[in-house]
């Protein structure tokens, strides 16, 4: 059944926090399961411990608050225990702009039987993109040891990442090997939003040089299911490979913070990225690293502490990996007056 779930970010005296705007992740558990532990160690068997979980997530999603409410719909699969008995919904919250952090849960409801409405559905998930390490990436590309997967999905009755249903789970095979398949539910993420869309993102441990397979298989929550295949190059040493460096704003004017952004091939990956700006007698003017790639930001100063005149200049970033491959890219910024 589809349901739609409304609930508040409220304060110790039980009001709603009307200033609170961000975002609430929402997960949705199933029954609770007496769990006993494995006996490992092979002991004896009155060293067995019992507990109570719940193993089985039914959703997990993120919607967004607005003045303290927040609305999310989403769908049970088919993949629950039939039995009735009470579910569980934990909430987490935040609201960057003003530092606010909200957690809760709820129990007062069940989870159980079938819905009476019949959905005629054997079509599975759409499978929008899929690649390693870069939106361009080609069946047959060469890729580093440890490429990073990434797959969006889309269906209209949900995707499946419960987890209790015997071979449905979301999966990831190298070349066809039961010992390197990898199950991908904890690694999908919704769309903020939406049930119906989202993307996994996977990391995966490093594979022996030469060519290999890649299956990715997903169901959604009627059980119909898609699999893909496509094959790559692992190559030892491969050098990282920048697509595009850019600065924001630019032209830009000397009160300005300028941003430097990279995009490359190796999400995921320990990297150390250096910004060298020079004029246009090829003298450095300033330097910066750091141990991440992320966004580095610049108030046009040199490193001697002086603002820059304007005019025009040069900025060439690199990137390098933790074995020493290196590589660079060099753009323009525009320095000029308010």
């Amino acid at each position: 059944s589809v349901n739609t779930l409304q609930g508040s970010v409220i304060d110790d005296n039980g009001d709603v926090v009307s200033d609170f705007n961000g975002s609430v992740s929402v997960n949705i558990y199933d029954k609770e399961q007496i769990i006993t532990t494995l006996n490992n160690d092979k002991e004896e068997i009155d060293t067995l411990f019992k507990y109570k979980d719940r193993p089985n997530m039914l959703f997990s999603g993120k919607a967004v608050v607005n003045n303290g409410r927040f609305s999310i719909t989403f769908m049970i699969p088919k993949d629950i225990k039939y039995n009735y008995g009470g579910g569980r919904i934990n909430y987490y919250a935040q609201d960057d702009e003003n530092d606010y952090e909200a957690q809760g849960y709820f129990e007062n409801f069940k989870i159980g039987g079938e819905s009476g409405v019949l959905i005629n559905d054997n079509e599975g998930p759409i499978i929008e993109q899929i690649y390693l390490n870069h939106l361009g990436f080609a069946s047959k590309d060469k890729v580093n040891e440890s490429p990073y997967f990434v797959a969006t999905v889309s269906d209209e009755n949900g995707i499946n990442t419960v987890g209790s249903g015997i071979g449905h789970d979301m999966t990831l095979t190298v070349d066809n090997d039961p010992n390197q398949s990898y199950v991908l539910n904890s690694y999908f993420e919704s769309e903020l939003g939406s049930y119906k869309r989202g993307t996994a993102r996977y990391k995966l441990t490093e594979l022996a040089e030469g060519k290999h397979t890649l299956t990715y298989r997903v169901w959604d929550l009627l059980n119909n299911s898609t699999t893909v295949s496509f094959d790559f190059e692992v190559v030892m040493g491969l050098e990282p490979e920048i697509f595009s460096v850019i600065s924001y704003p630019n032209p830009a004017t000397v009160t300005d913070v300028v941003y430097f952004k990279i995009t490359h091939d190796r999400p995921e990956t320990i990297l150390k990225a250096t910004v060298d700006v020079f004029d246009l007698s090829g003298r450095l003017i300033w330097t910066f690293n750091q141990s991440t790639t992320e966004t580095i930001p610049w108030n046009l100063t040199s490193n001697n502490g002086e603002k820059l005149s304007n005019g025009l200049y040069l900025y060439r970033i690199s990137i390098s990996t933790i074995e020493g491959r290196s590589v660079s890219k060099t753009n323009k910024i525009i320095i000029k007056n308010q």
